[in-house]
């Protein structure tokens, strides 16, 4: 989607920096590999390279959390879409070639920054936190042993 988007300049160029985002609409599924949003998983990262350019091109995806669909750390489907986005780009900032197997940070038993206080079982509801009126994901840190949120 993100690749035919650039090719029919419906979105600016891959400059290298930029992470593409696609939310999707109700109902609609992610599915990366063995993983999907109706099992789950509220979204994933990765990267490519334009065709046109040679650039890499890095992109997230995020379920619309509904019923069935996504990940409901809270009752409001919005908040969950921003919690699932505020993980995706903060994993696509420490592993952005992850699908590639070029990992920058990753923890070989509990995944990446944002899947460890999950795959720690932490509740999904104390998993989040709003910055500026926005509901994000707290992350792991390792210099406190708990998932934070930052400003």
């Amino acid at each position: 989607m993100v690749a035919s988007a650039i090719k029919q300049s419906g979105v600016a160029a891959p400059d290298g920096e930029t992470v593409y985002t696609v939310f999707l609409l109700p109902k609609v599924a992610v599915i990366d590999g063995y993983a999907d949003s109706r099992n789950g998983m509220g979204g994933y990262q990765g990267s490519f390279r334009d065709e046109r350019t040679g650039k890499k091109v890095y992109y997230a995806a995020s379920a619309y959390t509904d019923k069935g669909n996504g990940v409901r750390c809270t009752s409001s489907s919005v908040d969950n879409i921003s919690i699932a986005a505020s993980h995706e780009w903060t994993e696509a900032v420490t592993d952005l070639d992850v699908n590639a197997g070029k990992l920058g940070w990753y923890n070989k038993r509990f995944g990446e920054v944002g899947d460890i206080p999950i795959n720690l079982g932490y509740p999904l509801s104390q998993l989040w936190g709003r910055v500026d009126g926005c509901a994000v994901q707290k992350e792991w840190s390792n210099a406190l042993g708990e998932p934070v949120l930052t400003e």
